[in-house]
């Protein structure tokens, strides 16, 4: 799996946030996985966790996961209690997966594979 090095944090909802991509998560999983996979029924789960028990930090990741592989967090929030805008934390989430649900992923995941094995 290909870690980014580096990330985008932008402030929003009260604390810092980055965006890491469904698609990409999706992919990432795909390209390690031997069978063919028609479709993928996404498991989604949001909630806090505390940093430090002295101080109210805390991590709000929203972590994707199908089938029997491991999960992978698609956004994270970091801030002093819970996003402030719920819709504003999930945006760019629920977009991304509004589009994903009516198109196909396929063609990157085969050119990747192509790219691997020529």
């Amino acid at each position: 799996m290909k870690t980014p090095r580096t990330v985008t944090l932008v402030q929003k909802c009260g604390g810092q946030f980055v965006y890491f991509g469904l698609k990409r998560g999706i992919l990432d999983i795909l390209a390690q996985v031997d069978k063919m996979i028609m479709s993928v029924n996404l498991f989604v789960n949001v909630d806090g966790l505390p940093l430090f028990k002295s101080s109210g930090l805390e991590f709000w990741p929203v972590m994707c996961s199908f089938d029997k592989y491991d999960p992978f967090v698609v956004p994270l929030y970091c801030g002093f209690g819970k996003p402030k805008y719920v819709y504003t934390f999930l945006e760019q989430f629920v977009d991304e997966y509004n589009k994903l649900e009516t198109v196909s992923i396929a063609e990157p995941l085969q050119n990747r594979q192509h790219a691997q094995n020529p």
